[in-house]
């Protein structure tokens, strides 16, 4: 099977190495945001990263706690108590990494404000990832087939690739098709794998 390919005209460097997730990967979040901003991992990625990550830890936390709870003799009022100092906590963590609930939403504007201008400037829509070229990294045979799959669905979702690229209907088409077909990797393929197409992407 022929490896993946990007339709990007620029050339990428054969010597690059790819960085792979297990090189970047910390359970301690500060060493993890410090890993992705080292690579110039943009802020906002980085956020939806680490939040992610974030919400699954306390949300497990939650569940256990209620589930302790209602095998026990404990009454409302600290069952309500428990997941007000999760609640809590889990801001805490947020707030010391990137500041207030109120500078996240900000700077999360202010990301899609300049990659909404920049987009309109450039008048180019991302490449999904499963058009990215990744030669460095190593896939099993039922993943190769996935992301095939996958780049069949959005090249057939958009209409074929050899179209004119400033026509606003085909570039709508792209936009939706490439949050489509990046979601179905998150989702057949795993974070680790997901993760990892977005490094290569980046570093194209």
């Amino acid at each position: 099977m022929e490896p993946l390919q990007s339709t990007r005209s620029d050339s990428t460097p054969q010597a690059r190495t790819p960085i792979q997730w297990s090189a970047i990967e910390a359970s301690d979040y500060t060493v993890l945001v410090t890993n992705l901003r080292s690579i110039g991992c943009p802020e906002q990625t980085i956020r939806d990263i680490v939040l992610g990550r974030i919400d699954r830890e306390f949300d497990a936390k939650t569940r256990v706690t209620s589930n302790r709870s209602e095998g026990s003799q404990g009454n409302g009022s600290s069952i309500a108590f428990d997941r007000d100092t999760l609640r809590q906590q889990k801001m805490d963590v947020i707030s010391a990494l990137f500041g207030s609930p109120e500078r996240i939403a900000a700077s999360s504007d202010d990301a899609r404000s300049s990659q909404q201008g920049a987009d309109s400037a450039e008048n180019e829509a991302v490449v999904p990832l499963a058009l990215a070229s990744a030669p460095g990294l190593k896939f099993q045979d039922e993943q190769l087939s996935v992301l095939e799959n996958v780049r069949a669905e959005f090249i057939k979702s958009i209409g074929g690739l050899d179209q004119n690229p400033s026509d606003p209907e085909y570039l709508r088409r792209w936009v939706q098709a490439q949050a489509h077909a990046d979601e179905r990797i998150r989702t057949l393929l795993g974070a680790e794998v997901y993760q990892n197409l977005q490094l290569a992407a980046l570093h194209q």
